[in-house]
């Protein structure tokens, strides 16, 4: 078959765009995935010696992720993993075992797999070093794989949002407070259940938070507030890492950058880089 064409009769080429907030999503990722390992290398000190391989192999493979190192061959491998894992919890008929969980492990299996066919390594990487001398050239990707990881954060947003409206925790203020003291609050989210603040403030501040989350992934893909709800959204992220330790959910908030027009980050960057 020959190549496609459009209306006017010329061959169709897929959009690219510059690569830089998808690079940033990059390293983001591996971030939060060596972060994650590692915390379980250090407070899960009974694992066995086969967990304990596997959580340094997939620290260790994060960190090349960061670099943009061997950068499809690390994507494919640790989605590879994750699918494991994920079978292996359908097995033996659990939702979660001592390294992840089935959402955590189909939602950074998908973000693995795209970051790969989208060539997230073409900014900021090893990659760019070896092939230009310097990290900081680029080259163009193909939009269509970062659409479908906005589409992927969207999702995600969606769920969590739709898992607040009947989760048992968030239903009411009262229960609320009383996980805050108990294992889902931090130290300071404990300290903030134990405060002045009467139940309305938990209980508005629920509202305010359920609502937010559902037109979070809608109002990510509107041009003139996106930028604004981005910002809460950052705020709302911190208050989820200081008050219920749940930082890894910062991933979120990085892939939230995606929504920015490319062309937008990349004079920003620029920009940046000069005044430096």
């Amino acid at each position: 078959m020959g190549k496609e064409k459009n209306i006017q009769g010329t061959p169709s080429v897929p959009r690219i765009v510059p690569p830089h907030a998808l690079a940033l999503f990059r390293i983001f990722t591996g971030a939060t995935l060596c972060g994650m390992w590692i915390s379980i290398l250090i407070l899960e000190p009974a694992l066995s010696t086969g967990e304990w391989m596997l959580c340094v192999g997939m620290a260790l493979m994060a960190i090349f992720l960061i670099l943009g190192a061997w950068f499809h061959y690390i994507a494919i491998i640790m989605a590879m993993l994750y699918g494991l894992e994920l079978a292996l919890m359908y097995a033996a008929g659990t939702e979660t075992n001592l390294v992840t969980n089935e959402e955590q492990a189909v939602f950074f299996m998908l973000v693995l797999l795209l970051l790969c066919w989208s060539n997230a390594d073409r900014a900021f990487s090893h990659t760019m070093r070896m092939r230009y001398g310097s990290a900081l050239e680029w080259e163009d990707v193909r939009q269509l794989p970062v659409t479908l990881l906005k589409i992927l954060i969207a999702c995600s947003y969606l769920y969590i949002g739709a898992f607040t409206l009947w989760q048992p925790v968030w239903m009411n203020g009262v229960r609320l407070r009383s996980a805050l003291l108990g294992s889902l609050g931090t130290k300071f989210g404990a300290q903030l259940a134990r405060s002045s603040l009467t139940m309305p403030v938990f209980q508005w501040s629920l509202y305010g938070i359920k609502t937010f989350m559902l037109m979070l992934p809608f109002c990510l893909w509107i041009r003139s507030i996106r930028i604004p709800f981005i910002i809460a959204g950052l705020l709302m992220h911190i208050a989820i890492v200081v008050l219920i330790g749940k930082w890894w959910l910062m991933m979120l908030f990085a892939g939230s950058l995606l929504f920015i027009h490319p062309e937008t980050v990349r004079i920003q960057f620029e920009k940046i880089m000069r005044k430096t």
